[in-house]
């Protein structure tokens, strides 16, 4: 079982798209069972998709163009972790929008932290966004990797287990 996990680990660990997630992704060997698991709430949201969100009681949804930039890191595994930006840290963020757009009065990409509002100045949302199937399009590959590990397995055992000497059977008819 072991041989695997490892080969299931190996093949689905590069499809997983968050570097965080990768890092984060776990072998949990049961004997004749064995998973593979994340412990991040989110890891679920990477995997499916998700739908349109907004912010539930803050004025404005707010996101970093780097998200190294976002002070709230690290990102907690658990939801009941989030955490808000506080009013300073708010302020911080605009006030280096203001910086960058000045630094660059042409144009281009300055922001830093990006504010969604609407037009009436209610909170923002953003739209769904689709999933990586990393699972499944790693088990897809693993599937194949896996028949040529049991079918090595199965041969080894045979070749160990089955004897080697065959003596001719007799019948004596008397």
């Amino acid at each position: 079982m072991r041989k695997l996990l490892d080969k299931a680990y190996f093949v689905i660990k590069p499809q997983i798209p968050s570097r965080q997630l990768r890092d984060a992704l776990q072998r949990r060997n049961r004997g004749l069972e064995g998973d593979l698991f994340l412990p991040h709430y989110w890891a679920v949201i990477v995997h499916d998709g998700r739908g349109s969100f907004g912010p539930s009681s803050a004025k404005f949804l707010v996101y970093f163009q780097n998200p190294d930039d976002d002070p709230r890191k690290p990102t907690p595994q658990r939801a009941a972790n989030q955490s808000s930006l506080t009013p300073t840290q708010f302020r911080a963020g605009v006030a280096e929008n203001r910086r960058r757009e000045a630094a660059n009065p042409g144009g281009g990409p300055f922001q830093f932290m990006i504010i969604v509002v609407n037009d009436d100045g209610s909170p923002g949302r953003v739209g769904p966004a689709s999933g990586t199937p990393f699972f499944s399009q790693g088990g897809r590959a693993f599937e194949n990797a896996a028949d040529d590990i049991v079918f090595r397995e199965l041969d080894r055992f045979i070749r160990r287990e089955v004897p080697r000497e065959f003596k001719k059977a007799r019948i004596r008819l008397s």
